[in-house]
């Protein structure tokens, strides 16, 4: 497994690679999170990233938006039992 891409190998191959990495104790497990979250990171950090969400970057809006009533009501529900 290891002199091949993982790129190239079939979905179910690298299916049991990534069950094996999170399976295999503690510190793969820490290593393989902490990698994705700093790749997951970078990508939304790059020119890529920002056209796959929209970021339009640091700019002043002309007008704004108001929160939709249902967007409200969840924020409300999850507030709610925290006092806040």
């Amino acid at each position: 497994m290891f002199w091949l891409g993982f790129l190239w190998v079939s979905q179910e191959r690298k299916r049991r690679v990534l069950d094996a990495i999170i399976a295999a104790g503690s510190s793969s497990r820490r290593f393989f999170v902490r990698f994705r979250s700093l790749l997951v990171g970078a990508y939304f950090a790059s020119d890529a990233g920002f056209k796959a969400i929209v970021y339009l970057g640091n700019i002043p809006l002309q007008s704004y938006q108001a929160v939709p009533p249902e967007v409200e009501r969840i924020d409300d529900d999850e507030l709610r039992p925290l006092g806040l």
